[in-house]
């Protein structure tokens, strides 16, 4: 897959700020954290950022939340101001639960079981989170490279909004 060059440049100047900003952006499109992010984590590793200077201590912030696409947008927002193993971890954890990854044959991992007259939470729902976390997440992202929030926040959400299409497309 690769790092990201916003990444490579961001670990090559150690601004460990943007590193976590970029390392953050993987999450959007690597919910349960077992692709970019675990693959970006290595390569900070790998050249010369050690996971002390990455992660900050943990605020004390509640990382106990319901398992909704609103939630693990909140946490992931959260690493902006506070990049904590815990946090990281409680996303993984909840990224895992939502988006089960694929195993080894690529079938997808245990899904929670439909309720009678239930699409387990609507396509509106859905579709609404993914923009909040993509607009986050552009925002960041698009703050960086564009320093324009705004911009970055649309294209983000036009992006989240892309990238679920195509996750259920692969899920189905």
């Amino acid at each position: 897959m690769g790092v990201s060059n916003n990444l490579a440049n961001a670990v090559s100047s150690r601004d460990i700020q943007s590193v976590r900003d970029s390392l953050s952006a993987c999450i959007v499109f690597d919910p349960n954290l077992t692709g970019a992010f675990p693959e970006g984590l290595q390569y900070c590793l790998e050249h010369g950022i050690a996971e002390d200077e990455l992660y900050e201590k943990h605020d004390g912030r509640s990382l106990d939340r319901a398992e909704t696409l609103d939630a693990f947008s909140d946490l992931c927002g959260e690493l902006g101001s506070n990049f904590s193993r815990e946090r990281i971890e409680a996303i993984k954890v909840l990224g895992r639960k939502l988006r089960p990854p694929k195993n080894k044959t690529g079938d997808v991992g245990h899904r929670a079981p439909r309720k009678a007259g239930s699409d387990n939470g609507s396509s509106v729902v859905q579709l609404a989170g993914l923009i909040v976390g993509g607009a986050l997440v552009g925002g960041i992202v698009g703050g960086i490279i564009l320093k324009k929030a705004l911009i970055g926040a649309v294209v983000g959400g036009v992006a989240g909004f892309a990238a679920e299409k195509i996750w259920n497309a692969k899920r189905s």
